[in-house]
């Protein structure tokens, strides 16, 4: 949000601060998952970890250079299949369980919107029901 407003400071004390939040959970598909939006404060983050002390542990961001590297070789692998924003969303919300009227009223989008959307997602990981395609967007470090 504050890198939106053109607050770069801000956002980048607050992406250090959800690291060390993360890093007590051991959390990092948010930030893999939203790297693109996120890219260039990480590359700062990584270059305040090295010089100075926070409280993000080295083993977090190891784990996370890792993760976002395995995201990078699948997206390079797969360029013509990557998932769409609303996709990715939806690919979420059948990760949470959520049936489709279900994640057609959490959007607020139609039914055969969703069908839409989950028939593409099927398509474009190659799978052939919605659990396979969790499955596989988690070992891919998609989701």
């Amino acid at each position: 949000m504050n890198k939106a407003i053109g607050d770069k400071e801000k956002a980048l004390i607050n992406l250090i601060e959800a690291l060390e939040d993360a890093a007590n959970e051991n959390i990092l598909m948010s930030f893999v998952v939203y790297h693109s939006g996120i890219r260039d404060l990480l590359k700062e983050v990584y270059k305040i970890q090295a010089t100075t002390k926070t409280k993000i542990p080295k083993k977090l961001i190891d784990k996370l250079k890792l993760a976002l590297e395995k995201r990078e070789k699948f997206m390079k692998n797969n360029l013509g299949s990557v998932l769409s924003d609303r996709e990715l969303d939806i690919l979420k919300l059948i990760a949470e369980d959520l049936s489709n009227q279900g994640i057609a009223d959490k959007l607020f989008i139609s039914l055969n919107t969703v069908k839409t959307h989950v028939r593409n997602i099927l398509l474009k990981l190659e799978v052939e029901n919605r659990s396979q395609a969790v499955n596989k967007a988690k070992e891919q470090v998609i989701i």
